[in-house]
């Protein structure tokens, strides 16, 4: 609740304001319940009187900040959805050094990595060898390499 909470913050905006603190404190019952900590009620009611108050501040601060920022559409994880608003993205893919184009393609053995300067780029898993290096221009929301 927490992460999705935050990830997606800016999609769900009002949303988002009740499920981060509720998962806070979800998170805490969970915790105790899962390492089977029995707390006294002089331990109990400090504890869960403070995560309150934290969980009602924030949530009033994150609602707040959404009631500050422009709503969105939102995204899904699933297929691409046309926006028409949105600036366009170009990709270009760069064979490195001494590689070939069908190495870069057929390779079964290799991984990803992310450059500083924005691009991915493709390895040998064994050598360590570039095999290429993909560049995007433009806002990306969510990339999937298979």
């Amino acid at each position: 609740m927490i992460s999705g909470g935050i990830q997606h913050f800016e999609d769900v905006l009002d949303y988002a304001g009740y499920l981060i603190p509720g998962g806070i404190m979800l998170s805490l019952f969970g915790f105790l319940f899962k390492n089977n900590i029995k707390l006294g009620i002089k331990a109990a009611a400090p504890l869960f009187t403070i995560v309150l108050i934290l969980s009602i501040s924030l949530n009033f601060s994150l609602r707040n900040l959404a009631a500050s920022m422009p709503k969105t559409e939102g995204h899904s994880h699933g297929g691409g959805s046309e926006h028409s608003d949105e600036e366009e993205v170009s990709s270009s893919i760069v064979v490195e050094n001494d590689s070939t184009s069908e190495d870069a393609s057929n390779n079964s053995s290799y991984y990803f990595t992310a450059n500083e300067d924005g691009s991915i780029s493709k390895l040998n898993a064994v050598t360590n060898k570039v095999l290429a290096t993909i560049s995007v221009t433009g806002k990306v929301h969510n990339v999937q390499i298979s």
